[in-house]
């Protein structure tokens, strides 16, 4: 019988709990019609690919970054059989860290390792328990504020996955590759306190003034991080 509880899909740890977890499998076939137009023939399933996605949060006293550990300091490595693509941070001024991370692998020819892979940990905030600290990056990937306030923060850590497939339409290999980071901050006070680091590029700034409430502000901007 079913229960209620998610499951640990990367193994992040007793640090992180999991809060929803999905596994999607998608297999192919080839499908040839007759002349009026029924089925003619139909192949068996080829190219099965599992698509794995489980949301996280985190209790933990040491940092979000500590948390994720490897799966931020070699990002698009295996992890439980699953090569991670994706991860998304979620930060609060009202509530601990929570995360969700995306994977896939395959049927045949499945990755086990010898990707390509990203040390991501340096782009994301080393955020400890509930609250935003401050200056929230170091080095040219810094963020750091002036006078405004940060009430809430997501940073997003994608790469591009190139799967290929063999004679017989099965997996054949992949390759990792354009690491992107995605930071979205708001806060209240002005974009203009708000310095980004060397290594950032900025998308958007927006202001908003009230006479019901104090100034806030939404800014962004993102990266790029080499494969080793």
């Amino acid at each position: 019988m079913p229960g209620y509880a998610a499951t640990d899909l990367f193994s992040v740890g007793a640090e992180a709990s999991p809060q929803t977890s999905t596994t999607s499998e998608t297999r192919e076939r080839s499908l040839t019609l007759a002349a009026n137009g029924d089925k003619a023939c139909e192949s068996s399933a080829y190219n099965v690919t599992t698509e794995y996605t489980a949301d996280y949060e985190s209790c933990s006293t040491g940092s979000i970054v500590a948390t994720l550990g490897t799966l931020l300091s070699t990002f698009g490595a295996v992890a439980s059989s699953k090569l991670v693509t994706g991860i998304e941070i979620t930060l609060s001024n009202k509530a601990y860290p929570s995360f969700s991370i995306t994977g896939h692998n395959h049927a045949v020819n499945a990755h086990t390792s010898g990707e390509r892979t990203v040390d991501a940990s340096a782009a994301i905030p080393a955020q400890i328990g509930t609250g935003i600290t401050m200056p929230m990056l170091a080095t040219t990937k810094q963020i750091s504020i002036a006078t405004s306030t940060v009430t809430g923060a997501t940073f997003s850590v994608t790469l591009e996955h190139m799967d290929t497939e063999g004679a017989d339409g099965d997996h054949f290999d992949g390759e990792n590759r354009t690491c992107r980071v995605e930071a979205s901050i708001s806060g209240i006070g002005n974009e203009g306190d708000v310095t980004w680091g060397a290594d950032w590029i900025v998308d958007d700034n927006s202001d908003t003034d009230s006479n019901q409430e104090s100034d806030t502000f939404t800014t962004s901007a993102h990266m790029y991080i080499d494969a080793i």
